[in-house]
């Protein structure tokens, strides 16, 4: 294969697994039924998931109802023995909610970059290093996930410490029954750019041969 249709199979490529493509990380659904019964009281709630391929998150929601309204918080942590283990630096956005039920509760306008492997996303009125003032209420689907959502996460943990101002969260395992969705875009991986490049520096080699 001569410079020039490499140059023109790497543009092929470019157009198809290059480019950066719109992803639906975790969608479980919206509950049903939909009434609060497990009180998280502000403890944060954490989701697991696994990444395929590289991914920039741009948007994450959890199902919950505030009944008190106030600071909360979405942040990222590393797997570590299937639970939450280190928190991820710069991968956490605060936000304050308003009391009212039955709701998505989320936000935009991330850019999180992912590696493949294992991560928990944590939702609950912790901010920092104290919990925020916000209370919670989320759907109990008992010990069948799939009682109440249609694509349950394949694991869950919540915050088994006491409910203390400064005190450190201490993981443990839940039934997967609170509702999340998390979006983003995949990104091409280092591999496929390099066979780009080379695709067109072929083109560029084959059109000064041209003119020549």
């Amino acid at each position: 294969m001569n410079l020039r249709s490499l140059g023109l199979a790497a543009l092929i490529l470019l157009g198809t697994s290059a480019v950066a493509t719109a992803a639906v990380i975790i969608d479980t659904g919206t509950p049903n039924p939909v009434n609060p019964a497990d009180a998280t009281i502000g403890n944060p709630r954490a989701g697991q998931f696994t990444l395929a391929s590289s991914v920039v998150i741009n948007s994450v929601e959890r199902y919950a109802a505030v009944t008190t309204a106030g600071g909360a918080i979405f942040q990222m942590y590393t797997d570590v023995g299937g639970l939450p283990g280190a928190l991820i630096p710069g991968l956490e956005k605060e936000l304050t909610v308003a009391a009212g039920t039955n709701a998505w509760l989320g936000v935009s306008g991330l850019a999180w970059a992912l590696a493949p492997g294992t991560y928990w996303l944590s939702f609950g009125g912790r901010i920092g290093a104290t919990f925020g003032s916000a209370a919670f209420l989320a759907p109990f689907c008992g010990t069948a996930p799939s009682a109440c959502l249609p694509n349950p996460l394949l694991l869950e943990a919540g915050n088994d410490s006491s409910n203390v101002s400064g005190a450190p969260i201490v993981w443990g395992t839940r039934g997967a029954r609170t509702g999340w969705r998390i979006n983003g875009t995949t990104v091409p991986e280092p591999g496929t750019l390099a066979l780009l490049g080379f695709g067109l520096a072929g083109l560029g080699l084959s059109r000064r041969r041209k003119g020549h």
